[in-house]
């Protein structure tokens, strides 16, 4: 009964938003943490779970849980303009940056397709601004 309580005032209070800058997490007025996408400095993986971080400040995306694409946009238009740490610790100057972003970028644009696949079928302009995204910056 607690847990089912406890569960139940989770689902209420517990709130999760994104626009083009930032990413939010709250509970209720107890809690609240942000990340700006122009200040994130690591994108990590942890069992199925991403992880953004800007500096000290952590916050999870559960795929499962929410759909992410407003999240995943903001992660594809950063690795356009600048360099952070990707999972399996790829740091900014690794020699192998661009080619683990390149994966990122074709992982994240995939999901965000799949996920609005119906919308992108209707709109090629969309469609053309997403695939832009999916290239290495230059190209």
């Amino acid at each position: 009964m607690a847990a089912t309580v406890l569960s139940l005032l989770g689902l209420l209070w517990y709130h999760i938003g994104a626009d083009e800058t930032k990413v939010w997490i709250k509970f209720g007025r107890v809690f609240y943490r942000e990340i700006k996408f122009s200040e994130l400095t690591a994108l990590k993986l942890v069992v199925n779970r991403l992880k953004l971080y800007a500096g000290k400040t952590i916050i999870n995306i559960e795929p499962g849980r929410f759909n992410y694409s407003v999240v995943y946009y903001g992660l594809l238009k950063e690795l356009q303009t600048r360099r952070f740490e990707l999972p399996n610790n790829t740091q900014p100057n690794d020699p192998n940056w661009e080619e683990d972003a390149q994966y990122w970028r074709n992982l994240l644009a995939e999901r965000i397709f799949v996920n609005h696949s119906e919308f992108f079928r209707g709109n090629p302009v969309e469609l053309a601004y997403l695939n832009s995204l999916i290239c290495p910056p230059g190209l």
